[in-house]
């Protein structure tokens, strides 16, 4: 049988930028279901699904994005908006909420072939207001309701920081 497919798309933390090679939660999952997956990494460090963000890249404009719309994958796995929190990113959650559906609907439009699963992962906790500029605020709310809008079957996890100090 063909291993299943997996697309991550997210930010830093699916990218695993302060961790080690081959230790971000992507190569985790790739390491622990060995030849039953294929995984691809999407992650862009600082990425935001705002399409025009104030400061830092936009997904949308990012060659990853591109390569998950023309992905294959029997299941996208989605974890962005850690860096849509952040002060200098200030935004509605309206329209957070509202460009994450729409991000996702694009990246699994495949034509005549079957849209993948999804599966949204909660970027992490903020315990400290402020702490790597992101607003506690904004993050105690937890995963946006635009994941229960862009596939009414979707899945939604936790995910654990993978920042300096911290493995899985």
């Amino acid at each position: 049988m063909p291993p299943m497919i997996v697309a991550a798309i997210g930010d830093s933390i699916t990218e695993g930028h302060w961790c080690e090679v081959h230790s971000a939660w992507p190569d985790i999952l790739q390491m622990r279901f060995g030849a039953r997956i294929k995984m691809f990494n999407l992650g862009v460090s600082g990425a935001t699904a705002a399409k025009t963000p104030p400061v830092g890249p936009s997904y949308w404009q990012t060659p990853q994005f591109a390569m998950a719309r023309t992905s294959l994958a029997d299941l996208l796995i989605v974890m962005l908006g850690t860096n849509d929190a952040k002060l200098r990113n200030a935004w509605a959650v309206e329209t957070y909420e509202r460009v994450l559906t729409d991000l996702v609907h694009n990246a699994s439009r495949r034509g005549m072939l079957s849209p993948p699963k999804l599966l949204f992962v909660s970027p992490p906790k903020v315990w400290i207001d402020g702490a790597y500029g992101i607003r506690a605020s904004v993050r105690a709310r937890g995963q946006p309701p635009c994941s229960r809008s862009a596939e009414p079957h979707a899945h939604r996890a936790p995910c654990h920081p993978t920042h300096r100090g911290r493995r899985w």
